[in-house]
This record gives structure tokens, C-alpha cells and sequence, in this order.
């Protein structure tokens, strides 16, 4: 369940925050010399069911302490600020938080993330942006996969076990795009770095960093849709995937301990009719792993429809091939293909239906086994999810989501079922 509170600034000298009347997601926008300004504050907690928060069967080894359900409540408390002089925008959002677990109690954590962006628009063609985020919450529920031996040879952390774990995430970047008043031709490029870090010592290895470059141009061959030639180039590193700091008695080395992957591909989007409208891309993959191992290749897609038959009826489809970290000690990388379905529906002024569908397929790439762990090969989840929102008045909204996931892997001691449920309750004073 979740309750919101929207609030914006009168006197912004004062520093005074008032309660104001308004949507939770719209800011007030407030007239000044500097520029236009925007301030909003929402106050908000969120209930969580989760039927399987261990990630695993019955069958496997669970820590003593871990619940298989559980409740999460996380009140938390979000600011958003922007501001706009000439041909300047700034962004800037912070959240404080806390997670509380009904059964987990071990698993309680703090949780806050802030970032934020400054763009600068050099006149009607061109524009450049810098960004950045920082996040930390509980990630213990993760599913890292593996069984990890401590220095007395004792498993301590076993397949879809939850432990305590904090994991903190950043990235910061900045990109450019240019193009003509008419949409003929546009180009732009990109680089983000991010990286990601555990708190506690048996998922170490699971840290990683990441520097993306990107490229793009643009040609409006097909108006009012466009055909775009892109390019990527990714390197993965994981500066703590050491043997020595894993199993006691093997010494220090690191194996797997990146990859560098290429992309090009060309991406056509434009409307078909009223109705419909999209973007279909192909693409060559290539992943090139560090210490001479064998590289891996392969076709790749983007797919993104929308479908809109009634101003009451969406529906859209995604999907996507591409290569990704792999958290699992047991491979260096992952290759994943998911595909995606969403419809909704509007019934009257208050009431909004959905149903939502996926899949998601995770092949993992160059595995390697030590001592006590498992060989993993790939995983196929599902999920599905259908889900009701009641809005009657500006002052409310009620939301009640409820899905299941189910995940079937190689070897069959990850698989998993899952069922959650989330109620959202939005009070706007």
C-alpha cells in the first residue's frame, strides 16, 4: 500500500514546504527571474507480498534464518527539483527510505538514491546532457545462483538463499544529439559508466563496472519515419571475481574477469496508419572475453510496437537481444533475448484494466566451476501479471497489481515460482 503527499514550494527564499493540492506526478511551476522552477516532495509507503523470496525450491539447502514469504514495507520520502534559465535545464530527484521485512527481520535496511541531470540546448538543433545516479537498498533477495565456500570449507551462502546485502549502484555520463528542424538528418553520441557494489563479502564477486559508448545518425528517407545506423562499444570488469578470495587454499588470480562487446545495426521507426507505430532494428553482436578465451557472435534485434485502436485501448510489444553482467561467480557474461507485452484498457473516467506478459531468457556465456559450485547453463522465466487501478477523484488513487514468475533453469536446483502482490494507495492533499 502506498500513501502520497504532494508538496511544493511557496516562498523558496524561506525554505518553507507547504501542503498544496495537486497530481503527484505534475509539478507547480513557480515564475521568477531566474527562470521557470519546479519543486515536489511526495511522502510514501509501499506494501509488498512475496510468496517465495528465497528464489528456490523446497529442495534446496535454505539458511536456518530465511522465511520462504514474506512482507516488505518501505516508507520513504522523494524530492524532485527543476529549473530552467535560458538555455539551461537542471534536474535534480533524492529519495530517503527504509525496508522493513515481516519475517526476514535480518534482511531490514535504510535505502536512498539520488541523482540528477544539466542539459544545455545550443539553439533549436543541437543539445547536450550530463547525468548522474547513486542508489543503495537490500538486495539480499537477489538470486545470485551459487554456492560459495568459506575459509573452513562450510557452505555459507547456498542457491536462492537470502542473506544480508546492501548493494550500491552509480553511473554517470553525458551525451549529445543534433538534428535538422525537419528531421532529415540527425546524429548524436554517448558514454556512461556505471558500476555496482556489495556490501557484504560472500557477494563480492558480484561487483562490477561498466563503460558504454554510443553512436548514432539518422536519415528521414521514409517521412515521417526515420532509418538510423547505431553503434555501440562496452567493456565489463569485475574487479573482485578472484578465486583466491572465494575458496580457501587457492591463490589469488582472477578468471573471467571481463569482456569487451561491439554492436552496429540499423533501426527503422515511423507510424503506419493512425493506429500503429514502432521501431524494428537488426544488429551484429560480438563479445570478445579478456585472457585470450574464445569470443562469442551473433544476430541481434530491437522491437518496440504500439497499438492503438481507441483512446480507451493500448497495447504494446518489446523485445530485444543483448549482452549483459553476469552476477553469477560461474560465467563471465550473459546473453539475453526478452520479449514483452503490455495492454490496458480505460473502463469509464476511474477505473483502468491491465495485463501484462513475459519472457525472459538468460544463456550464460563462458562458465567456469570451482570447488562446491554448480555449472550454470541458462534460465527461462515467465512471467505474467494482470492489475486495477481506481481513480475516482484528483484526491485518490487505488492500485492492486498481482503477478507470478516462474523461472526453469539448467541445472534444475535454481528454478523457482513466485506470486506477488503489491497494493498502492495515493492520497493527493
Amino acid at each position: 500500500m502506498s500513501v502520497s503527499w504532494r508538496r511544493r514550494t511557496i516562498a523558496p527564499l524561506l525554505g518553507v514546504v507547504i501542503i498544496g493540492a495537486a497530481a503527484p506526478v505534475a509539478g507547480q511551476q513557480v515564475s521568477s527571474a531566474a527562470g521557470a522552477r519546479n519543486f515536489v516532495v511526495t511522502a510514501t509507503v509501499d506494501t509488498l507480498y512475496d510468496s517465495n523470496v528465497i528464489r528456490g525450491t523446497q529442495l534446496n539447502p535454505l539458511n536456518p534464518q530465511a522465511h520462504t514469504d514474506d512482507f516488505r514495507v518501505s516508507p520513504s520520502l522523494y524530492a524532485v527539483y527543476n529549473r530552467s534559465t535560458g538555455r539551461l535545464a537542471l534536474t535534480a530527484n533524492g529519495l530517503v527510505g527504509y525496508d522493513f521485512f515481516r519475517y526476514n527481520k535480518y534482511l531490514n535496511s535504510n535505502r536512498y538514491s539520488g541523482g540528477g541531470s544539466l542539459t544545455y540546448h545550443s539553439g533549436s538543433r543541437c543539445q547536450v546532457a550530463v547525468t548522474g545516479n547513486v542508489s543503495s537498498r537490500q538486495d539480499g533477495i537477489r538470486d545470485f545462483g551459487t554456492p560459495v565456500l568459506d575459509p573452513a570449507g562450510t557452505p555459507t551462502d547456498t542457491a536462492g538463499t537470502v542473506i544480508d546485502n546492501v548493494e550500491m549502484a552509480s553511473s554517470y555520463g553525458g551525451n549529445f544529439g543534433c538534428g535538422t528542424p525537419t528531421g532529415r538528418l540527425t546524429f548524436g553520441g554517448g558514454y556512461t559508466h556505471s558500476a555496482v557494489s556489495n556490501a557484504s563479502a560472500l557477494r563480492k564477486f558480484g561487483n562490477s563496472e561498466n563503460d558504454t559508448y554510443t553512436g548514432n545518425i539518422g536519415i528521414g528517407i521514409l517521412q515521417p519515419g526515420q532509418v538510423s545506423l547505431n553503434g555501440s562499444y562496452s567493456t565489463i570488469a569485475y574487479p573482485n571475481r578472484g578465486l583466491g578470495s572465494l575458496v580457501n587454499g587457492i591463490p589469488p588470480q582472477l578468471v573471467n574477469s571481463g569482456v569487451a562487446t561491439y554492436r552496429v545495426g540499423i533501426t527503422v521507426s515511423r507510424p503506419i496508419g493512425n493506429r500503429l507505430s514502432g521501431r524494428i532494428g537488426a544488429s551484429f553482436l560480438h563479445a570478445d572475453p579478456s585472457g585470450g578465451q574464445a569470443a562469442y557472435s551473433s544476430p541481434a534485434y530491437t522491437l518496440g510496437l504500439t497499438y492503438t485502436p481507441t483512446a480507451r485501448l493500448s497495447a504494446t510489444l518489446s523485445g530485444s537481444r543483448d549482452i549483459s553482467p553476469s552476477a553469477n561467480v560461474g560465467a563471465l557474461y550473459s546473453v539475453t533475448d526478452q520479449v514483452l507485452a503490455d495492454v490496458r484498457y480505460t473502463l469509464g473516467r476511474s477505473i483502468t484494466l491491465n495485463a501484462n506478459a513475459g519472457l525472459v531468457k538468460e544463456n550464460y556465456k563462458q562458465g567456469f566451476a570451482i570447488p562446491g559450485e554448480p555449472a550454470r547453463g541458462a534460465d527461462t522465466t515467465t512471467t505474467y501479471g494482470v492489475g486495477i487501478g481506481f481513480h475516482p477523484r484528483s484526491l485518490f488513487d487505488v492500485n492492486l497489481n498481482v503477478s507470478q514468475s516462474i523461472r526453469r533453469s539448467t541445472p534444475p536446483i535454481f528454478n523457482y515460482r513466485s506470486t506477488r502482490v503489491g497494493l498502492t494507495l495515493a492520497v493527493h492533499i
